[in-house]
């Protein structure tokens, strides 16, 4: 898996990439029973991006969502890495055997995908194979990204036990499209396999999102935010997180931070390894934020003539730049990013 590629699904949470309850991006029922929501997010060249819904077996059957039978064991011609953001997935990856063509051994079925028209055609290959043996690994929202490698047979279905939605964050490469494999067992030497319509997931994100709430428990509460500006400038930087946004230095709260403050200062430590007096900090006030529930809050730390030394972290800050004006007026960045710009040269 790419550095790159595991470090940004790493750094996601439901919030950062939920879709609105009216999103009409692609999306479409899977015929293993998920839904995929296409998002257009390019993070690495040559990779792409999608929301998976997993509904457990339970929801599935209360739903009446059909789901195509004995398909599940399949293996795609790229790479794909995987990502628990809500709820419990399992994955299972399998080893295989070539087998004679009788009734219990599993068909191959070559994969043509034609989006266009929102369907799939499997067509029987002349091999069989046996399944030798399953690896199961139960994935959590505490876990990191799940690599499954190009040419290997897996599946994936969410927990039972678990809530009734599950959501995965996905990033595929982009080739060997017409590569795929699926293993079922008593089949014709063709199956049509439709994508069903998504009318309505409003019910789904706010399962997920009262879900996510639960796992988040005292963490993600607010952000703070620390504008550092030295001889008129601001340090913005870019993180893994949204790589394609510009940013002050800062975070989300987690459990040990007693309030917005305590997390400005902490993250300008961890982010630019400034250790910072609460004395320096000067408010900029709060606003809603652009990604999940809670308030951005702002501070400025003001050095003047005198620019600091700022080691920012490995792994969290792809780069950083000191921006004036007329700088940050032409990059991408939140809309509360904006407005706390404005205010620090409208003042």
């Amino acid at each position: 898996m790419q550095d790159r590629v595991r470090d940004w699904l790493g750094a996601q949470t439901w919030p950062d990439v939920r879709p609105s309850d009216g999103w009409d991006g692609p999306r479409y029922w899977h015929p293993y029973g998920f839904v995929v929501l296409r998002l257009a997010v390019v993070v690495v060249d040559g990779w792409s991006c999608r929301l998976h819904l997993w509904p457990n077996g339970e929801t599935q059957e209360r739903l009446n969502i059909p789901t195509a039978i004995d398909q599940e064991i399949h293996c795609h011609g790229w790479n794909l890495a995987s990502r628990t953001l809500v709820g419990e997935v399992s994955h299972s990856e399998y080893e295989v055997a070539a087998a004679a063509a009788d009734p219990m051994s599993l068909r191959a079925y070559s994969v043509t995908s034609a989006y266009a028209v929102g369907r799939s055609i499997l067509t029987g290959t002349g091999d069989y194979f046996t399944v030798t043996a399953e690896h199961r690994l139960v994935s959590t929202v505490t876990d990191g990204p799940i690599e499954i490698r190009a040419g290997r047979f897996h599946s994936t279905h969410a927990r039972t036990s678990s809530s009734e939605w599950a959501a995965t964050l996905v990033l595929t490469e982009d080739v060997d499209r017409e590569k795929s494999l699926v293993l079922c067992r008593g089949r014709p030497d063709s199956v049509d396999n439709p994508r069903g319509e998504v009318t309505n997931i409003s019910t789904a994100l706010q399962v997920l999102d009262d879900d996510y709430r639960r796992s988040a428990g005292r963490d993600d509460r607010w952000v703070s935010s620390v504008f550092i500006r030295s001889r008129g400038a601001i340090y913005l930087v870019r993180n893994n997180r949204f790589p394609w946004l510009w940013q002050p230095i800062g975070g989300q709260a987690v459990a040990s931070d007693g309030n917005p403050l305590e997390t400005a200062v902490r993250e300008t430590r961890e982010e630019a390894g400034i250790d910072l007096e609460v004395g320096r900090l000067l408010p900029l006030g709060e606003l809603p934020r652009d990604k999940g529930e809670g308030n951005v809050h702002a501070w400025l730390a003001d050095f003047g003539g005198d620019r600091p030394a700022i080691r920012t972290q490995p792994g969290e800050i792809l780069e950083g730049a000191w921006m004036g004006p007329e700088d940050w007026a032409s990059v991408k960045t939140f809309g509360a990013t904006r407005q706390f710009l404005r205010r620090l040269v409208d003042a």
